[in-house]
């Protein structure tokens, strides 16, 4: 179906991977648990600044970019499309806010050609049909939430197109307050990738042991060390694409639906406590964060 072409060419864009790989094939899934409201479980805050943008970070936005599309057959609104990007507005520092915003403009403008082509196809394909009660819909939103020298832009999509279920995505970007760039898990570490992969798996992966039916949820199988590298295996591909943000007491890996687990399980968002890095961190990073 182009359609669904088109918008998994859509997620692409706004999760800024380096490669896409296809959704596996969906099928009927168990529903999935509400999560965790302890406030000190990293996926229930993360949830959190989806939907509320701290007051800090609010001081430094300006006037975001917003698309919004809506698509009709015969007079009645069968598709909806919205977006919001953030625009950033630093006072005493045009220049780090400035390169923020570019590279936003960027994918402001990659998103809304996106959005054209994929309604433009959705027009074609309903042409002639009666029209039906289903409503597709794709949302993106973000929060910002600014932790010591870097600024945490988390943008979460949510779409349906006819499938079993809604698919939903979270992308972080970091970014270095004083100049504007994006930071890369490199920029973090003092040692080689291999390494800080290496310790960084190993701590997810005793992470991934404190739930009660982990083996299952992640397929694994064997001795301690052989789901050691298991985990390693099936983990550092997605850390290596760098959808992290810096937390104010660790690294928070996210992991979205279907990259290490099926749609039942849900996302596995694991926080790294600097404590248990700080061996293989930069001293400079660390002076920035804490």
């Amino acid at each position: 179906m182009k359609a669904l072409k088109l918008i998994v060419l859509l997620i692409t864009v706004l999760m800024l991977a380096s490669s896409c790989t296809a959704l596996p094939e969906q099928h009927i899934d168990e529903p999935v648990d509400e999560p965790a409201t302890d406030e000190n479980d990293a996926e229930s805050r993360c949830i959190e600044l989806f939907y509320k943008t701290d007051g800090e970070s609010k001081a430094y936005l300006g006037d975001n970019l917003i698309i919004n599309e809506e698509i009709y057959n015969q007079g009645h609104l069968f598709a909806t499309y919205h977006a919001e990007l953030p625009q950033f507005a630093f006072k005493g520092n045009p220049d780090s806010a400035n390169a923020i915003n570019i590279y936003y403009q960027g994918l402001y403008k990659e998103t809304e050609e996106k959005i054209q082509t994929h309604a433009a196809t959705l027009l074609e394909e309903v042409e002639g049909l009666e029209p039906f009660s289903t409503h597709y819909y794709l949302n993106i939103d973000f929060a910002v939430k600014i932790v010591g020298g870097y600024i945490n832009v988390l943008l979460f999509s949510e779409e349906y197109f006819g499938w079993l279920h809604p698919q939903n995505m979270v992308h972080a970007d970091v970014f270095n307050k004083t100049a504007g760039e994006k930071v890369t898990l490199s920029d973090l570490f003092c040692v080689d990738e291999e390494e800080y992969l290496t310790k960084l798996t190993n701590e997810i992966y005793i992470a991934f042991r404190k739930e009660s039916d982990y083996r299952n949820k992640y397929s694994l199988d064997g001795t301690y060390e052989e789901e050691q590298m298991q985990v390693h295996v099936i983990c550092k591909d997605v850390i290596i694409d760098g959808n992290f943000y810096c937390d104010e007491d660790g690294i928070v890996i996210l992991f979205n639906t279907y990259s290490i687990a099926s749609y039942a399980s849900g996302p596995a968002w694991v926080k790294i406590p600097y404590s248990s890095i700080d061996a293989v961190l930069k001293d400079s990073f660390a002076r920035a964060i804490l």
